[in-house]
């Protein structure tokens, strides 16, 4: 690949917007998806290529400080 070609590809990108956060927002909506359904852990990380701690990981519930 040139550059002009590169540079055309990073032009379509708009200014300060990053990809990984997105795919990951999609993917955890997958995980929790797919719990929700009564898979397991195990099964989840096989469906979307993850490992199991990432899984759970994410189905972790999410830490709230008590008063």
């Amino acid at each position: 690949m040139d550059m002009s070609q590169e540079a055309e590809m990073l032009a379509v990108v708009p200014e300060g917007a990053t990809e990984e956060p997105l795919i990951e927002e999609s993917v955890w909506g997958a995980v929790q998806t797919l719990r929700r359904r009564g898979l397991k852990k195990k099964e989840i990380g096989r469906q979307l290529d993850l490992d199991i701690k990432t899984v759970r990981k994410w189905l972790r519930p999410k830490w709230e400080a008590q008063r």
